[in-house]
């Protein structure tokens, strides 16, 4: 929520994605939106782009659980003995700025196919696990599928709802973006103002 107090353009196209949503559905001002995983993927394409560059911008975890190499390798040079641990920073993996375009701005356009941020700075496609906010393969995180849903239905229902603003007004400069994870501790807090419109 912080990101779209900053980004109003971003929070008027889903605003707009939620107003086609209603009429589709034919739903008064101010219903409670539940759209189904069908319709957040069909209906709601922006959003998911914001969604995906939150989690891009500020994973959840800023690294992975534990990994424990079960034999011995060699990777890119660098030599791994069976048994040893691995831990993965997934905050960096999100700012290679050889992968992300502009890492450091919040762009959700960079997560549609037809834009040129979709891409690499070198113009290649992304490395698959190059946008990895849940981990992947057997060791995803189960909230994945949970969070996936979640996370924009609450979006909707409170951008429709609310205005929000931030309380600490310096959080609405162009290059002061908050970073907050499980993992870290924000001090001050991340304070949002909302008031029903």
């Amino acid at each position: 929520m912080c990101y779209l107090t900053k980004n109003k353009v971003s929070r008027d196209k889903i605003l707009e994605e939620v107003a086609d949503h209603m009429q589709l559905k034919n739903l008064e001002k101010g219903a409670q939106l539940n759209p189904s995983n069908e319709e957040l993927s069909k209906n709601f394409k922006f959003l998911n782009r914001v969604t995906n560059e939150s989690l891009r911008f500020n994973p959840a975890a800023a690294i992975t659980d534990q990994y424990v190499i079960n034999e011995d390798v060699e990777f890119d040079g660098i030599k791994w003995k069976k048994g040893s641990l691995v831990l993965f920073w997934l905050w960096g993996l999100h700012h290679d700025p050889n992968v992300w375009p502009q890492h450091e701005k919040f762009l959700p356009e960079r997560f549609d196919p037809e834009h040129k941020l979709f891409k690499t700075p070198s113009g290649e496609d992304r490395p698959p696990a190059s946008f990895s906010p849940f981990s992947n393969g057997s060791r995803k995180c189960l909230g994945y599928k949970f969070a996936q849903l979640v996370i924009p239905i609450m979006i909707i229902n409170l951008i429709n709802k609310f205005e929000i603003e931030n309380v600490d007004k310096s959080l609405n400069e162009e290059d002061n973006w908050p970073i907050a994870t499980s993992m870290q501790s924000v001090n001050p807090p991340i304070m949002i103002k909302m008031t029903k419109k």
